[in-house]
């Protein structure tokens, strides 16, 4: 389970004259993201894999994500609620709640103006093929985790890699997601309801 992915997966740029125009992502959007990857802790490698469903609302300030992930070989149902507006976060493991106060600001949905251009290259052959920009840049709440993202010219991410050498609850993590079913729009908005289960719960000090 990767519960601090979520930052980021949503974080498009512009950059260094790069590009022909500004890239950003609608106000709303929902994707999909296939993820793999490993966190190091205690000297013990854990291996993931998963899938995540992202709904993103810079209108409501608010990011929904629900996921099912495998960490070495046990499967584990994550639901996480961002809500920005009372900064609180809500993690549903399992079916079991538990409540972070959120300090961090969102992420507004354009790539940051640091943003590196890593140069550009092609996935696929032949005619079966798409090109994309690859980008290096670090959130400014976080410069000790470097984020490697590839777009395309119209601003649909398609592979986003991030070092997180605080993620879960103090182990080092690195994982590689890929984007599929990008849709604008958010399709149910009681996607940002909060679970019931989280009701009544004790707010706790963020663990990152």
């Amino acid at each position: 389970m990767l519960v601090s992915f979520l930052t980021l997966l949503l974080i498009l740029s512009s950059g260094n004259g790069q590009t022909t125009k500004n890239c950003c992502l609608p106000d709303e959007y929902e994707m999909d993201m296939g993820e793999t990857g490993s966190t190091f802790k205690d000297n013990v490698f854990q291996e993931m894999q998963g899938f995540l469903s992202t709904s993103y609302s810079h209108k409501d300030r608010k990011v929904s994500s629900r996921g099912t992930n495998v960490v070495n070989g046990q499967l584990v149902q994550t639901t996480v609620l961002m809500d920005y507006k009372t900064h609180r976060e809500y993690i549903n493991v399992n079916g079991n709640c538990t409540v972070y106060e959120m300090k961090a600001p969102m992420i507004n949905p354009c790539i940051p103006d640091n943003a590196l251009f890593g140069g550009r290259t092609r996935y696929g052959y032949g005619s079966n093929h798409i090109d994309v920009d690859l980008w290096r840049f670090n959130l400014s709440n976080r410069p000790d985790s470097p984020i490697k993202l590839s777009i395309t010219d119209d601003c649909t991410p398609i592979t986003q890699t991030q070092f997180d050498p605080k993620a879960l609850l103090g182990g080092k993590t690195e994982v590689v997601y890929i984007f599929s079913n990008f849709r604008p729009g958010i399709k149910a908005r009681n996607i940002f309801t909060v679970p019931t289960e989280c009701h009544n719960k004790p707010v706790l000090k963020h663990h990152l």
